[in-house]
C-alpha cells in the first residue's frame, strides 16, 4: 500500500502532467492560426492533435481525482 507522501506526490506528479499538456496544447493553438489555407493537411493534423491533448487532460483530471478519493486523512 502505497504511504500518504507516495499519493501526495503522484497527485503533484499528475497536476504537472495537467500542466504540460495545457502548454502543448495553447502552443499547438498559436501554431494553427498559421495553416487557415496554405497546409490544409497540416492544420487537420494539428485540429486532431489538440483533440488528443484534451483527451489527455480530461483523462488526467479523472486519475488526479480518483487518487484525491483514495487518500485516507484521518
Amino acid at each position: 500500500m502505497k504511504t500518504l507522501i507516495d499519493k501526495h506526490q503522484t497527485c503533484i506528479e499528475i497536476l504537472e502532467a495537467i500542466q504540460y499538456y495545457k502548454i502543448r496544447k495553447i502552443t499547438t493553438d498559436k501554431s494553427l492560426n498559421g495553416f487557415y489555407g496554405t497546409y490544409p493537411n497540416l492544420r487537420r493534423k494539428y485540429e486532431h492533435t489538440i483533440i488528443i491533448y484534451d483527451m489527455c487532460i480530461e483523462r488526467l483530471k479523472q486519475r488526479y481525482v480518483k487518487t484525491l478519493l483514495t487518500l485516507n486523512l484521518k
